[in-house]
């Protein structure tokens, strides 16, 4: 009886590491039905050494299963090799196939679809509402008619060249630098005037807006007035706070008196240059002073003054549009053009 040893075949003891062709046909000379079935194989000396790696493989699979450790909490063990144990070592990974081996590609996993990322952009904006113009007159740069030279005023509407409205509602301003003046004023302007008069001072007004200054020509032709805190009623001829676009800065100015030209110059913001859209407001915050904010590149400036003496409990109204300041004459396509892409006047709102 044999105690925990395998079968063991002394005669091919020195030869199993260097001879696999003649342990494959002892095995074959031993197994009468493999023999009579693939007899072309003693001859094959490649086939008989695949053969023998096989058997080597399967052998070498079996004495780890023997010697592996068992499962948590097993009682069984195996025995430990014997000292002469010619068992041959495992094939490298890295060594080529014997002579005559058929390799097959390994079947690839199949790839999972990238995990889809939730949009970031949101829902799109809605498309912005055409400006207004209820409530608003134009001033516009051509004659009156009638043997007047003075500037006509109409009621508010698409007026080509001067007032056109865009297809996405926007309002586009043409103030030619030939164009007619009014009475008061040796300065063409388009111009909307509101209908809407109030005491400055007393409750809470806002004009805001967002626009773009699209041409100023000649060169030297840079400063153009965009809105006006201006006066109404009996004093309807006199400015009173006038937001410019002087050559990129956006500034606000404030007259000190009803007659002449002394005024107080705020700046708001500069580096706004033709063609960058931007935003404005002009507030009456109702506590005796005027607030002004411009915005553009995401930064928002503002500026804060007190009505003047002059100007306090007085009728005003709000105007928006194209009023140039420049004393420039050119050619018929030079002058102002800018667009409002929104106008709003309302109680309320505002810094």
């Amino acid at each position: 009886m044999h105690h925990g040893r395998a079968h063991s075949y002394p005669h091919l003891r020195l030869s199993i590491a260097r001879r696999p062709a003649a342990i494959a046909r002892h095995i074959l000379q031993r197994t009468g039905s493999a023999r009579r079935r693939i007899p072309s194989l003693l001859g094959n000396r490649a086939a008989l050494t695949a053969v023998a790696v096989t058997a080597l493989i399967l052998a070498a699979a079996a004495l780890f299963a023997l010697v592996s450790p068992g499962k948590p909490g097993s009682t069984s063990s195996a025995a430990p090799p014997r000292a002469d144990s010619q068992t041959p070592p495992l094939p490298s990974a890295t060594a080529p196939p014997p002579p005559g081996t058929l390799l097959l590609p390994l079947p690839s996993a199949p790839r999972s679809p990238p995990p889809s990322v939730p949009s970031q952009t949101g829902p799109a904006p809605p498309p912005p509402r055409p400006v207004d113009l209820t409530n608003w007159r134009l001033t516009l740069p051509k004659a009156a008619g009638g043997g007047s030279d003075d500037a006509a005023t109409v009621d508010a509407a698409s007026s080509p060249p001067w007032l056109v409205r865009g297809p996405d509602g926007s309002l586009r301003f043409w103030a030619p630098v030939n164009g007619a003046t009014t009475s008061k004023s040796d300065r063409p302007r388009t111009e909307l005037i509101s209908q809407n008069s109030f005491t400055v001072g007393t409750s809470r007004h806002t004009l805001s807006a967002s626009m773009a200054i699209t041409q100023a020509t000649p060169a030297g032709n840079r400063d153009v007035v965009i809105g006006q805190l201006h006066g109404a009623d009996n004093i309807k001829s006199i400015a009173f706070a006038l937001m410019h676009y002087d050559g990129g800065t956006v500034r606000l100015a404030v007259k000190r008196t009803r007659h002449g030209s002394a005024s107080d110059i705020l700046p708001i913001l500069t580096g706004v240059p033709i063609g960058a859209r931007f935003d404005y407001t002009i507030t009456d915050p109702g506590n005796g002073t005027i607030a002004a904010t411009a915005t553009y590149a995401g930064v928002t400036k503002q500026v804060v003054t007190p009505i003047p003496q002059t100007f306090r409990n007085a009728a005003v109204r709000f105007q928006a549009g194209a009023y140039q300041q420049d004393a420039v004459r050119g050619g018929d396509q030079d002058g102002i053009r800018l667009t409002y892409f929104t106008l709003r006047e309302a109680p309320g709102g505002g810094p």
